[in-house]
Parts: C-alpha cells; structure tokens; sequence
C-alpha cells in the first residue's frame, strides 16, 4: 500500500523511532511520534555544521582550506564516507566547496577540515558553537559531540532536527547546495552526488515532490532523513529517524519509500483531490532520432474521476513527446519530460542524449505546482 488511510497506519507498518511532518505554509504540525526523544541523527549533525562554518567566515567563497593528512587519516580510521578531498591532500578548496562535499554528498572529511580550521584548530570550539546554534533556534534535546556524527555520540531529536534544517533552508547558499544532485569541484576528479536517493532520476525510488533534503545513516542512528517537499504551492518538512539500519537493495528502498512516498502521500491525500502518477522510468539515455515509450501508472486517485494526463517536454529542443507519451530525441542534450494529471500531481523523467552517464538537472521550481494543467 502506498497512501495509508491514517498516519498511524503508516507508522504501524514503518519502522521508525521518531518522525515529524510539518505544514510550513499553514504553520500546522500534521504529525508527530516521539518527537522530543533524544536519539543518535549521524550525518544529520553536518546540518548544523554547515550553518556553524558560515558563522565562521564572512566570505565562504573567497576563504580556503588546505586538506590536511590529520583529519583525512582520523575520518579513515572511523571509517568514514568521503566525498572525495580525501584524495587531494595539500590542494584548497574554498568553504562553499566543501559545503557542496558535506550536504550534498555527506562527506565527513569536509567537516572534519572546516571545524579545524575555521575555529584555529580547536574542533572543540567549532562543536560548541554547533550547539549554542542549536540553543538559539530552539532545541531542548540536542548535544552534539564532532562535526559530522561520525562518533554517534551526540544526540538530537525529530522536533529539534526540524527546527535546525528549517533554519538552514533559510540560508540561499544552504538551501542551493542541499537541493542539488550534483556538483562539479574543481580539482576532484568526479562530481559529487547525493546521498538522497528521492533527486536521483536512476534511482528507484525518485520521488518528484522532493526539493532539499539530508540523510544521516549508522549502526547506532538507523536510517535518518529530514527533506523537505513542494506540492501545488506548498511546502512540507518531514524528519524521520531510526529506521532499523539493513544492508540490502530491498531494504534501502523500503526505507526511502516509507520515508517520503507513503508518508508524504498520505499526507497529500488527506489534503484534498490527489492522484499519484508515476512513470515506469526516470532516465532515458538514447541518441538523436530515437524514439522511446514512457508508460504512466497510476498508484492512488482519490477524485473519483478517470485519470486524464498530458505529457509535455521542458526542453522541447532536445526531445518531443506526444499524447501518449513517446519521446523523439531531437538533438544531443539533457530534457525533462513530465507527465501531468488533472489534479496537478506530476512525476518527471530525464531523457539523456548527451553522450555521458553524468546527469545534473534538478527539478525546476514550479513544476506541478498547478492545481490543474491548463488544457484540462
């Protein structure tokens, strides 16, 4: 199932320690479960990282960090995932840089440079200033312990981590980096990627709703994620913590279909008129001339109507697609193609004729954001 009829239904069948989902245009809670209970967030903490290494510096741009063998040798003996400034020891990259390495990506080498060098080498100093941040936006059960929750000794909770990535959503330069799939580092030899699975178009579990997001995953935390989504105008914050930590293809789709699809559709469908319409693939690699079938199912409708879609290209240059939903690639290049339902819900695919395997698109702001397609 993946619309439940109650939030308590959906946590029944979810296995998650806290979770809170929030209505930021209506200022309205629409649910909570143990949502003040302090618990291990993991990566989760370089949320409050990120705002602590702004404070630190008025020119993220312009001001540098030399990548030190200390702190890349110490996140490698924690067995730590990198971004990959591990590998470039003695070059400098700025602060934007590494922010772009610890949210997008989740590198805890990022974090590890900024606190040293950002607060003269006193990592400690930084970490402090991480939780009187924390105290200033309002959290009550929140004592972090290193920059990157890469020791599982600090603790947060479902409502504080809310009130922090809220914040940060605030911030343009955090909220452009936190909303990318990818970025190009100028002297790393790939680009960074996310770890939030729901803006991949490869992934199975893309989910179109999403806009910025935060993963944090250990043996001790679970799986964790505060992302936010936009639906029709609206914006929703939902925060999950401590799903039981699998390895597994199955299981990690489980969790991020839990965390958002079922959650957040739920929630939609308590909201009024929803269809959820999804596409059989999110990304289409093909070359000019070639002509590929995009197959939409629906998975809920709640309007009692007939389903009615139309398809349109966003980069109608690059590929054409029909009524029923057949692409012909035009010339080589990166397009979205969307299909969209009398409801304004919608799903998205990226057709690559570029040549590479990289894909950086995101999801333009505005899309879906009908409350029904024009022609309708």
């Amino acid at each position: 199932m993946l619309v439940y009829d109650t939030f308590d239904q959906w946590l029944a069948e979810n296995s998650f320690q806290a979770v809170w989902l929030y209505d930021c245009d209506e200022n309205r809670v629409l649910y909570a479960r143990n949502e003040h209970i302090p618990a291990p967030v993991a990566s989760l903490t370089k949320i409050a990282a990120a705002m602590a290494a702004l404070e630190c510096t008025a020119d993220p741009d312009g001001t540098v960090i030399e990548v030190t063998r200390p702190a890349v040798n110490e996140v490698h003996r924690l067995d730590g995932f990198c971004a990959g400034f591990d590998e470039q020891i003695g070059m400098r990259f700025s602060v934007t840089e590494y922010l772009s390495g610890l949210l997008i990506a989740s590198g805890c080498e990022a974090g590890m440079l900024l606190a040293d060098s950002l607060c003269a080498g006193d990592r400690d100093a930084f970490v402090a200033r991480m939780n009187r941040l924390a105290l200033r936006v309002g959290c009550r059960n929140t004592c972090f312990r290193d920059p990157c929750g890469l020791l599982d000794e600090g603790v947060s909770s479902a409502f504080d981590v809310f009130l922090l990535f809220r914040r940060m959503l605030e911030i343009p330069l955090l909220r452009g980096i936190a909303s990318a799939t990818t970025r190009i580092i100028p002297g790393l030899p790939d680009p960074v990627l996310t770890t939030n699975r729901l803006k991949r178009f490869a992934s199975p579990v893309f989910f179109p709703y999403a806009a910025c997001g935060k993963t944090g995953t250990s043996d001790l935390a679970g799986k964790c994620l505060a992302c936010s989504y936009e639906r029709r105008g609206k914006t929703y914050i939902a925060v999950v913590l401590g799903y039981p930590f699998v390895l597994g293809q199955t299981a990690t789709d489980s969790f991020w279909r839990s965390a958002a699809d079922s959650l957040l559709c739920t929630a939609f469908a308590r909201e009024g008129p929803f269809m959820r319409v999804t596409l059989d693939r999110h990304l289409l690699k093909a070359g000019a001339g070639d002509r590929l079938p995009l197959l939409p199912r629906v998975v809920f409708n709640n309007t009692g109507e007939v389903p009615r879609f139309r398809f349109r290209s966003l980069n109608p240059e690059v590929a054409a697609v029909d009524g029923q939903g057949l692409v012909t690639v035009l010339q080589p290049g990166l397009a979205q193609i969307e299909i969209l339902s009398q409801t304004g819900d919608y799903d998205l695919a990226c057709v690559n004729a570029c040549g590479s395997d990289f894909v950086s698109v995101s999801r333009p702001r505005g899309v879906g954001a009908l409350s029904a397609h024009p022609s309708f």
